[in-house]
């Protein structure tokens, strides 16, 4: 092949910019720039059960006034909550509110099938921190010791449960997260960081389980350059690119305090689990918090179903 004088020199000059353009990726600003994967981070919180579902996971939000529940409940919740910046108003369509909890976010109502696409193609590829803790009897020493899913409440070990047997229509919504790194992290509040909790079938004193609980799981994403988008339902919520902060969750009003049947720590909440899925057993659980409850603090914990 020959070339020219004058596509030697245009080819010269097209290969100078090559090598200027991979010598200045972040320095150059005539030069197209490629986004770094953020991370978005989905707080899992409150009344629902994580389903494991191969390399996914599906949250299910339970309703609060199932039928199927035996024992009645506080109202609860089921809401999406990001910071207020972090929403697209020109492209999202679900109705919203003010999260009662923050007033910086916005609350937009879980109901249905929920999914996010994240800019993630491929088939489900979710990961999760599976160690197993049942007889972990103590207070994780850090924060980075809480990652196990199973500072949840596993309930195939709580209760003997190998599946869901409740009505879809006992649950308010169904989140499916199949991409990211699913792990636990420590429990906000004053009850999760100083509670072991001691599960022994009902009736009898045989144990089944001696550890701490978190209320919280975390589903890490990264998100390729693009704009994180629920679909909730029929309705869209998009965030910007680079958003962070997502909480799915399922809480009483902020304003209300739980109560417990006896006059200490209590997971309370947790009956309802047992009612959803085919419990073999309905164990009773003690909490062993140090010194006395103060006021401020509510009592009745409530960590995910796991």
């Amino acid at each position: 092949m020959t070339v020219d004088r004058r596509e030697f020199v245009r080819l010269g000059a097209l290969g100078s910019l090559g090598m200027l353009g991979a010598s200045c990726q972040s320095s150059c600003p005539w030069l197209p720039q490629s986004s770094p994967p953020t991370d978005l981070r989905v707080q899992i919180k409150g009344l629902c059960i994580v389903e494991r579902l191969g390399h996914a996971v599906t949250v299910h939000v339970v309703d609060s006034a199932a039928p199927v529940i035996t024992k009645p409940l506080m109202q609860h919740f089921p809401f999406i909550s990001v910071p207020t910046a972090d929403v697209v108003t020109s492209e999202t369509t679900a109705a919203s509110i003010v999260d009662p909890a923050d007033l910086s976010r916005t609350a937009y109502s879980l109901k249905g099938d929920v999914t996010l696409d994240s800019g993630n193609g491929g088939p489900p590829d979710l990961t999760m921190n599976d160690d197993d803790v049942h007889m972990l009897g103590a207070i994780p020493a850090n924060d980075d010791d809480w990652k196990s899913v199973n500072l949840g409440a596993r309930l195939s070990t709580l209760c003997g449960s190998t599946k869901i047997t409740a009505p879809p229509s006992a649950f308010a919504a169904h989140v499916v997260l199949d991409h990211g790194y699913l792990r636990a992290v420590k429990p906000e509040g004053d009850v999760g960081i100083k509670t072991v909790w001691k599960f022994t079938k009902a009736g009898t004193a045989q144990p089944v389980a001696n550890q701490p609980m978190t209320n919280i799981l975390l589903c890490t994403v990264k998100v390729p350059g693009a704009k994180p988008a629920f679909t909730i339902g029929t309705q869209k919520l998009v965030l910007r690119q680079g958003a962070a902060d997502v909480i799915v969750k399922n809480l009483p009003d902020p304003k209300v305090k739980g109560h417990c049947a006896v006059g200490a720590v209590c997971v309370d909440h947790m009956e309802a689990y047992y009612d959803l899925v085919d419990a073999q057993f309905r164990p009773t659980a003690v909490g062993t918090f140090p010194g006395l409850i103060s006021p401020s603090v509510d009592p009745d914990y409530c960590p995910p179903g796991v």
